[in-house]
């Protein structure tokens, strides 16, 4: 059926082989494709990928106008492989890329564009806003990338590369509450990936208060927690389509920390009583309030693992590393 919407594509690649190597539904996709059809759906059509084989099956039915790459450490190379077969065939399809792997000052942001130069567009930083202020650009001036970068508008979170010069946009507030996020699983954008094998991913805060140089999380723009506590309806879209994958992933970086992880822990514990899922919870827990965190944990029973976060016992090491 024919439709005057644009095509956006998103893909969370992973290497596939004897195992999946990155094992997670993709939630950043999910997050930035359900926030376009919230905000924007008279112009787009979303769809999101995983698998590379899929993908490759995907470009060959129908070229997408815009294409968008998590990046990520596992997957930068894969997806840019893709990124430069998709511009042989097709030079007008935009290309994009957003993920933490990324520099965090402009001698490395420019080393990447220099090495990756076919990306047209980069979101860094959160992107549900930022997605949806670039696509409505892009629509501005015919999905044409050149006569948008000729114009150096400064777009909220997106950096691109115009005659040799880094263009680093505006940073846009971060999303207060992430409670008002549509959700990828309860707009359906997510029921092509429970197939037996991809692990669920869900997130109910966002950002960390600590400042460990290592750690994405530890720049000062995460500095302060977003929090969602209505889990159920997601939870239960979830376990009733789960199969028979044992665990449910989690992308909070201190689970168990923040007074609002026991209401989140008792709806948790709540599905796994009717559903007797999820049998292991993966995510990280919190370095502070160890109290807090055990009660968690026992609400939890064997699903979730409390970690020890010790990254060393040398004081100049944790002095450098801002531990």
């Amino acid at each position: 059926m024919k439709t005057n919407k644009t095509l956006i594509y998103f893909a969370d690649l992973t290497h596939t082989g004897p195992v999946i190597s990155s094992n997670y539904f993709p939630l950043a996709s999910g997050l930035l494709g359900s926030m376009l059809l919230q905000e924007i759906p008279e112009l787009v059509e979303i769809e999101i990928f995983k698998y590379p084989q899929d993908l490759s099956k995907a470009v060959e039915r129908r070229m997408p106008k815009i294409i968008g790459f998590t990046n990520y450490s596992w997957n930068c190379n894969l997806a840019y492989e893709y990124a430069k077969q998709i511009k042989e065939f097709s030079p007008e399809t935009i290309i994009l890329f957003g993920g933490p792997n990324y520099g965090s000052v402009q001698d490395e942001m420019a080393w990447f564009w220099k090495r990756y130069p076919l990306i047209d567009f980069y979101v860094a930083k959160e992107g549900e806003v930022a997605i949806v202020e670039l696509v409505r650009a892009l629509h501005e001036v015919d999905y044409d990338p050149l006569r948008l970068k000729k114009t150096r508008t400064l777009l909220g979170n997106c950096h691109y590369w115009w005659k040799g010069e880094l263009i680093i946009g505006k940073d846009l507030p971060r999303v207060k509450s992430i409670e008002e996020l549509p959700s990828p699983y309860l707009d359906g954008l997510m029921d092509k990936f429970f197939d037996g094998v991809l692990t669920p991913l869900i997130h109910t805060t966002r950002g960390c208060p600590f400042t460990c140089t290592f750690c994405t999380e530890g720049a000062t723009y995460y500095n302060k927690v977003a929090q969602r506590v209505s889990l159920e309806d997601e939870l239960r879209y979830i376990a009733e389509r789960v199969g028979g994958v044992p665990d449910l992933g989690c992308t909070d970086a201190n689970f168990g920390m923040f007074k609002q992880d026991i209401e989140k822990a008792r709806i948790i514990h709540s599905i796994q009583k009717e559903y007797d899922w999820p049998k292991r919870f993966s995510v990280s827990t919190g370095k502070n309030k160890k109290e807090r965190v055990i009660n968690v944990a026992k609400m939890l029973g064997q699903a979730l693992n409390v970690a020890a976060s010790l990254q060393s016992t040398d004081e100049n090491v944790l002095d450098n590393i801002k531990r």
